[in-house]
């Protein structure tokens, strides 16, 4: 360590805190990658592989990519299902005092991304996690991208397993005892590009648990959610939650309920089955062409098309909600004029729920909220369609549909029809929205007679 410049030693201190993701260590307008993650990232992303201090005989290995590239790359990884932790420069070169303070301000993995390269439109990007005491299993998943949170629990392993295959989370976070166990290894193998977390169970105690999810909800007990009954369920849900916010360096404002579910309550389709009739994927491809999916789904928006595959997953049971379905799809078939109105509608929709979260995040960019702007002034019309149906389901639409027309109005008054993608270009502020910016465009647009003005 005597021999590393002060920039190495931090390196390697941050570092020693992520052991196991690809660490993204900005420098100037690189994101540079040192020693073993040097050498793995080279090849994997066919990036040029130099090193430090060539002359010397312990040179250390580095590559490095553009940061205003950075996202494709790190896409790249985490598509193929590595880990990567991204650390920031957190003050100003200018002004600091000796080397640039760093830190890891978001950790990348394949169940816990936000990025659109990283995701299907139209498919949950889930992370799960399993626990296993006394002959009674836990499962919860989230998706980060739309808020969704659920937990149950099984009696016997066969059926969590195939539970597991039927969520097809991308990244599984498994107790390291359990991750030994022939069921997990054999569905991990079958699980083509799942990622697999370990995790001790030392550290994951009910009282715990339960002391964590009720302080994220900022609530007294579970019984609001139903919840208050389950026991390895609330661990595996503690356990996801836990991961998640330590990924996304902070809290989680969007993710405001647990929502408990019983497999039984619909129709078991197991994965063998669900894989021969290619109900999602065909079997030569693995794509949804060909598809049962793929025949009858005709959605307008993401939103749509990911709540038709859930029907799809779980299939209903409960004769009364089949026939709520039915009755929508009754009325809608019957006003073909006003269902083609609402088609066009939704066709104008960008995917809100991702939108939403991006920007509670603060991760959104000047597009999405013109996006999310233009999706918000589409509920007005959509809302009046909507009046004259009598259906339970499309009554219930209709009169849970809020427009946010203050949100919608504050993205209009504050930002360009055409903004940039990027925050940092700048100019996707609209004239005279904030006196002081104007004010500041104006010193550099005319310059000169503003400091012939000041003298």
């Amino acid at each position: 360590m005597e021999d590393l410049t002060p920039a190495m030693r931090q390196y390697l201190e941050i570092k020693e805190t992520c052991k196991d993701a690809v660490l993204f260590f900005r420098m100037g307008d690189f994101y540079e990658m040192f020693f073993e993650d040097a050498k793995f990232a080279a090849k994997t992303l066919n990036i040029t592989l130099t090193t430090r201090d060539r002359n010397k005989e312990n040179a250390i290995p580095m590559c490095g990519v553009p940061y205003h590239a950075a996202n494709n790359y790190i896409a790249k990884l985490v598509k193929e299902g590595h880990k990567v932790a991204v650390c920031e420069q957190v003050e100003d070169p200018k002004e600091a005092k000796g080397i640039v303070r760093r830190e890891v301000t978001r950790i990348i993995t394949p169940g816990v991304a936000l990025d659109e390269e990283l995701l299907d439109a139209k498919s949950n990007n889930f992370i799960a996690s399993v626990t296993w005491s006394n002959n009674a299993g836990g499962l919860s998943y989230m998706d980060v991208t739309t808020g969704e949170f659920k937990v149950t629990e099984f009696s016997d392993e066969g059926s969590l397993l195939e539970e597991i295959k039927r969520i097809e989370p991308k990244e599984l976070l498994i107790p390291e005892e359990l991750s030994r166990s022939k069921g997990f290894t054999e569905l991990t193998k079958a699980m083509d590009g799942i990622r697999v977390t370990s995790q001790s169970s030392h550290n994951l105690r009910y009282d715990d648990a339960v002391q964590g999810i009720t302080g994220h909800f900022q609530v007294h007990s579970l019984d609001g959610f139903g919840c208050s009954g389950l026991g390895e369920g609330i661990k595996a849900a503690w356990s996801v939650l836990r991961y998640v916010k330590e990924t996304q360096r902070g809290i989680l404002p969007h993710i405001k309920k647990v929502t408990p579910y019983y497999p039984h309550h619909f129709m078991v389709v197991d994965s063998m089955t669900k894989k021969n009739l290619e109900l999602v994927e065909n079997i030569r491809h693995g794509a949804k062409k060909g598809t049962l999916l793929g025949l009858i789904d005709k959605t307008k928006t993401a939103m749509g098309g990911r709540k038709l595959r859930v029907w799809l997953d779980y299939p209903l049971k409960d004769v009364s909600e089949i026939n709520r379905r039915l009755d929508a799809v009754q009325e809608l078939l019957g006003e073909k004029l006003v269902r083609e109105e609402i088609q066009a509608c939704l066709v104008k929709v960008y995917d809100i729920e991702r939108l939403a979260v991006r920007t509670a995040l603060n991760t959104a960019n000047p597009r999405d909220m013109v996006s999310l702007k233009d999706s918000l002034k589409t509920i007005p019309k959509i809302r009046g369609l909507l009046k004259s149906f009598n259906s339970a389901i499309l009554k219930g639409i209709y009169l849970g549909l809020d427009e946010v027309k203050e949100a919608s109005e504050l993205i209009e008054a504050g930002i360009v029809d055409s903004p940039p993608v990027a925050v940092r270009e700048g100019g996707f502020i609209r004239e005279g929205f904030n006196r002081e910016l104007d004010e500041l465009r104006a010193i550099i647009r005319d310059g000169r007679d503003w400091i012939v003005r000041f003298h």
